[in-house]
């Protein structure tokens, strides 16, 4: 006689009601592949179909889940955890546990994707802002035609029945500073010739363009005005130092120009060698009768370091014959910069 039919269910030939319908798992979390209910290629966890390769809640196997982490939504793909990043956000340690940690926006490490690294201009501080790089010129430099500058250029003015300007600024074409530039208070006067042919005697203002303050290396570290030896005397300090001087450690360039009353004098220049050159490379000064009366340091004679030019300040230098006396020269002091 025939087993008898459940109403809820078929039976399994024993007599007792086949329950394994209602489930679409063994019990042992793992999955039942034969279950002719899922589509291809899915398998049951939990008595649910799931996508081993691509379900997160089920991730390579039933019940592996991949969760969520910092910025980021947990995915599964290809049977293995990985990250779904926010917008603006870049999993750029390659670490699914720390989730996508980098803002692309802001990270100067990870300036719109990862490994995307903002350089640094000399004297500048790296910016990343909306994913684009950027930068700020550091305390103590000014920004001067995209670089991060200490010296904006120089400029002698005299009065030859009016105003001259005979010595324009390399980076300005005129008699001033670039804006954020300081001039040198009170004024250099030095003794002019009032075109490059006469030699009548006028006085005129050396002005230097500095950063209002030092911090740190620069390539440009002030300048004075000395007074001659025998009459002494420090006629205007570098606003650096307060004095007569360069900053420790920095060279001290000399050159030579008369003053009010005809009295030679010396007009110091301070080159530190040990930073980046960014605008200002040194000094030297030559007489117009082609001789050299101050050697550039670098290059041992009246000339500029490659990649910089001279920036011609006219000057009358009074100068010691080794065989005593005194005698006047028209002369240039050039000053050695690097323009764009």
């Amino acid at each position: 006689m025939g087993a008898l039919r459940q109403p809820d269910g078929g039976t399994d030939g024993d007599g007792d009601a086949d329950t394994d319908n209602d489930s679409d798992s063994d019990g042992d979390g793992s999955p039942d592949a034969d279950d002719p209910g899922c589509p291809a290629g899915q398998v049951t966890c939990d008595g649910e179909c799931a996508a081993l390769e691509t379900d997160p809640d089920n991730c390579g196997a039933c019940g592996s889940v991949c969760p969520d982490q910092p910025h980021a939504d947990g995915v599964c793909e290809g049977s293995t955890c990985a990250l779904a990043c926010d917008p603006d956000w870049g999993d750029c340690d390659g670490s699914v546990e720390t989730g996508c940690e980098a803002n692309l926006t802001s990270d100067e490490s990870n300036c719109g994707g990862c490994g995307f690294s903002c350089p640094t201009p000399p004297n500048a501080i790296a910016r990343c802002s909306g994913g684009r790089c950027t930068s700020m010129c550091a305390t103590g430099f000014v920004d001067l035609e995209g670089r991060c500058a200490a010296f904006g250029g120089a400029y002698v003015a005299l009065d030859c029945g009016g105003f001259v300007c005979r010595s324009p600024n390399a980076f300005t074409g005129a008699c001033s500073c670039p804006a954020g530039f300081v001039t040198t208070e009170p004024e250099m006067r030095i003794v002019n010739d009032c075109s490059a042919t006469e030699s009548r005697y006028t006085m005129a203002s050396l002005r230097f363009c500095s950063a209002p303050e030092r911090a740190g290396a620069a390539d440009w570290a002030g300048a004075y005005h000395l007074n001659d030896p025998a009459s002494g005397g420090c006629h205007n300090a570098n606003p650096y130092t307060g004095a007569c001087s360069c900053p420790p450690g920095v060279r001290s360039i000399e050159l030579r120009a008369e003053r009010d009353g005809f009295q030679r004098t010396v007009v110091g220049v301070c080159l530190d060698e040990s930073a980046p050159t960014v605008t200002f490379a040194g000094a030297y000064e030559a007489t117009d009768a082609g001789g050299c009366l101050v050697a550039h340091p670098a290059t041992g004679g009246c000339s500029c370091p490659a990649g910089s030019t001279a920036l011609g300040l006219r000057a009358i230098a009074r100068y010691r014959w080794p065989g005593g006396g005194t005698g006047d020269w028209g002369a240039t002091i050039a000053l050695c910069v690097v323009q764009y």
